[in-house]
Parts: C-alpha cells; structure tokens; sequence
C-alpha cells in the first residue's frame, strides 16, 4: 500500500502545479491546519460530487473520478495529522459511492472501484498508525466496510467481479492483521472482527463463489485464523478467545459446512473438506489441545464432531 501512496503522491504534486480546471459538478476543498495537500480530478461528470474535509496538518489527499455518472466520493479527516487518503473511482455509474474518515495520526487509506455501478466502500480510522486497502472489481452493488478503532492495524479487502458481495472488517485491537479476498463471488458475505488484544491475524480466501459465508471473531492476543473456500453454498465460521490459538479450515466443493470453537491457550485445529454436503464441527477448552479433521469424495453423507476439554488432548478422524 506503501507503494500505491507514494505513486499517488507524485501524482498529487504533479496535479498541483496544473491550472484549475472546471471538470466537475460538485468539488469541494476544505483544509484547517498547515501543509496539507488536497487533489481532485474528476472527467466525464454528470452529477459528481468530489470532498475533501481537513482539519490537521500535514495530510495529503487525493480523488481520482473517472467516467462518472451519479458518484459521491468523500474524504475527512478530524483533528488529525499526517495521514494520507487517496479514492479512485473509474467507470463508476449510479450511486456507487467511497467515504474515507480518519483521525489521529499516520492512517494510511487507499480505495479503488473499477467500474462501480452503486459500489459502496466505507474506511474509518480512529486512532494511529493503520493501514487499509480496499479494491473492487467489474463490481456491482458489492459493500465493503473497514472500521480501525485500534492501533497499528493492517486491514486489506479485494473484491472481484463481486455482484451483491459484501466484505467487513472491524478491529479494535493493535498490531492486528486483516486479509479478505474474494474473485468471482456473487452473494458472498466475509466478515473479520478482531479485538481486545495484540497481534491477531486473520485471512478470509473466498474464489469461485455463489453464496459463499464466512466469519472470523478473535478476542485475545497472539491468535491465528484462516479460511479457504471455493464452489457454491459453502459456510465458515471461526471463533477463536484467549491467547495463541491457531485453527485452519478448506473447503471445496458443494454445500459445505465449518465450524471451529476455540477458547482457551494454544489450541490447534484443523479442517479440510472436499466433494458433496461435508459437516464438520470443531470445540476445544482448555490448554495444548490438538485437532485435525479431514473429509474427502462425493459422499453426502459426512459428518464429523470434535469436543475437547482440558489439557493436551488430541483428536484426528479422517473420512473419505
């Protein structure tokens, strides 16, 4: 993202040194403070509307509106200082829209709509020194929604030729990481809540797609999730609380669902699915509990169940 900004960054001082030009329907730049940049390019037009709101000092911000239509694109920054924000909307379309809010200190956001058509995409940063991305493709009424109530966050959401996808990302923690990505979807609906702690990480793949669900929840510290899915009606859930749980799950196929629980003190679970209507739930309390689940084949009737409770109990079933 680092990379985005500095490239942009050129680009806002280049755009600075250019006359004013009469290039849209609505622009407004408003700046409080000392040494900010504020950039707007807009081009076709036709009921566009482009805000930049400052109040700080050194802050650098750019809008980039393309081929417009009825587009709103809004940056505001609230009593903060040297944070950078930059929106590039490209085809755009009715009512596709991007609001980027930060406050306190060094919040970097970047957001991209391709070609939009009433995409949605909301950035807010309360606090210091995090970092978000969000890109999203041929698009089409997709929403996705990054919220950074903590410090030293790293949120990233990709979405691709979306269609009604939606993707958040809520953190209130420190030195969180945040990973959604989602390409062909349709439907889809990944959501990633980290809070509470330290140095959580979580990662939502979603590929294929078509209705396509899966949701993250860590409080604690230390604690590592991920989920893969890919083909149609597939469902992950993972809740993790406490410190160092790491839980894994992979779907392909049909009709899959997940579940891994985890509260307690590095537990470790594992799941992987594949073929036709698999089930697999996944609960461990405690302390050092290990499982590892694997389903594989076309098979509709797999069904797999792990409790643990306690210390340093290990559980491995394996289906075909």
């Amino acid at each position: 993202m680092n990379t985005k900004l500095s490239t942009l960054a050129v680009a806002v001082a280049a755009a600075l040194t250019l006359p004013a030009l009469a290039l849209a329907d609505t622009a407004t730049v408003t700046q409080s403070g000392s040494f900010n940049d504020g950039v707007v390019l807009q081009n076709s037009n036709a009921n566009a509307t482009a805000t930049i709101n400052v109040t700080g000092n050194n802050n650098d911000d750019f809008i980039d509106q393309y081929g417009n239509g009825t587009v709103t694109a809004t940056i505001k920054v609230n009593n903060g200082n040297s944070n950078k924000a930059v929106v590039e909307q490209f085809r755009s379309g009715d009512n596709s829209t991007v609001t980027i809010t930060q406050s306190r200190d060094r919040n970097d956001a970047f957001a991209n709509q391709v070609r939009a058509y009433r995409s949605t995409i909301d950035v807010t940063q309360t606090r210091s020194d995090n970092k978000a991305v969000v890109e999203q493709g041929d698009s089409w009424r997709d929403t996705a929604k990054v919220m950074q109530t903590g410090n030293h966050g790293d949120a990233f959401i990709e979405q691709y030729d979306t269609a009604l996808s939606k993707a958040s990302i809520t953190d209130s923690g420190n030195y969180d990481k945040s990973v959604i990505d989602q390409w062909n979807v349709s439907w889809a609906d990944a959501a990633i809540t980290q809070g509470g702690g330290y140095r959580n990480d979580a990662t939502i793949n979603q590929y294929d797609g078509v209705s396509l669900k899966a949701s993250i929840n860590q409080n604690g510290s230390l604690n590592m999730a991920v989920a893969e899915q890919t083909g149609y009606h597939n469902d992950s859930n993972i809740i993790q609380r406490g410190l160092g749980n790491d839980a894994f799950t992979s779907q392909s196929g049909k009709s899959h669902d997940s579940s891994i629980n985890q509260n307690g003190v590095y537990n470790t679970a594992v799941a992987l699915q594949s073929g036709y209507n698999h089930n697999s739930i996944i609960m461990q309390n405690g302390l050092g509990n290990n499982a590892h689940v694997v389903q594989a084949g076309w098979s509709n009737s797999h069904l797999s169940t792990v409790t643990q409770n306690g210390m340093a109990n290990n559980a491995y079933v394996q289906q075909h």
